[in-house]
């Protein structure tokens, strides 16, 4: 069952281009050894730190075939779906089955704000056609919709879908979404927050899955293995230095995914280059954001 699969670090990973607009698999390779090095469970790819919607159906192609080949049977890949269409995304829904990936998350078209009857609609339409299981994908900054739990609850009921990633950063929301479904099996409850990981575990949280492990899933994974020894100050501290990072990260005012790629182009693993109209990310500042990681980091 897929939902046995759904669980643990499973980070939401950039897409490295390079200078021409291709899939830079030399830098994929070296991401994705290194969070499966750390103790990941898979990857996540084209979500909102992977830029899925700005990308040509090319790129997004090969960033799924790519991420499966290099994941291989060491774990699972996760695609995200979403797009503007319901066909574009069935698309996309339909190269990750035939690419191999376990499942997929979706956010539902966006031009138009969907109420919650029309939210089940498209979820329902989307997963009898899917031909892999579906998460939510819950990003109300995306979407403009807050879903309710009530919500949430019906569409668990779809044997197609098998759970959520919420990055709404509203806690009490998630905390009720942990609860609902602590002991459903087949509906996993993953996070979607870098900040907010200690807090997932402590609630319930079947998994997490933030763009933390592009950059550091060895503090990831440490949180996990602290956690579930029972040393709950050690692991707490370990997410306050994940805390301090991504809120140096964050100060910017730049998409998240662009500042990752530009302090992994200081790193030297992958170059900062952006869809299109995306401006990337300067190397001084990569070069800052770098430091200020790296002194982070130091004081551990």
């Amino acid at each position: 069952m897929i939902c046995d699969n759904l669980q643990g670090m499973i980070p939401a990973i950039v897409t490295p281009l390079t200078q021409y607009g291709n899939l830079d698999e030399d830098a994929l390779v070296q991401i994705i050894n290194n969070i499966m090095a750390c103790g990941g469970k898979g990857v996540m790819v084209l979500g909102t730190t992977g830029e899925g919607p700005l990308h040509k159906r090319k790129v997004a192609l090969d960033m799924i075939r790519a991420s499966v080949r290099i994941v291989g049977k060491r774990g699972i890949v996760i695609a995200g779906t979403t797009a503007v269409t319901y066909d574009q995304s069935i698309y996309l829904a339909d190269a990750a089955c035939e690419a191999g990936a376990a499942a997929i998350l979706n956010i539902p078209p966006f031009y138009f704000n969907l109420d919650e009857e029309e939210t089940i609609r498209y979820y329902y339409k989307y997963a009898d056609r899917s031909r892999i299981p579906v998460m939510i994908y819950h990003m109300p900054d995306v979407s403009r919709h807050m879903t309710s739990l009530d919500t949430i609850r019906a569409l668990a009921h779809h044997e197609n879908i098998v759970g959520i990633k919420d990055s709404s950063g509203n806690f009490p929301f998630f905390q009720g979404l942990a609860a609902t479904f602590e002991k459903k099996k087949e509906f996993a409850v993953f996070m979607g927050k870098a900040l907010l990981i200690f807090s997932a575990l402590a609630v319930g949280a079947r998994g997490t899955m933030t763009p933390a492990g592009n950059l550091i899933p060895e503090l990831e994974q440490k949180i996990y293995q602290l956690f579930y020894s029972g040393k709950l100050e050690e692991a707490r501290a370990v997410q306050d230095r994940v805390f301090r990072i991504f809120r140096e990260i964050s100060s910017n005012g730049r998409d998240l995914g662009t500042n990752i790629k530009g302090i992994l182009a200081v790193q030297g693993i992958a170059e900062s280059y952006t869809p299109d109209y995306i401006k990337p990310l300067d190397r001084e500042e990569g070069e800052r954001l770098n430091e200020a990681i790296k002194l982070i980091l130091g004081e551990g």
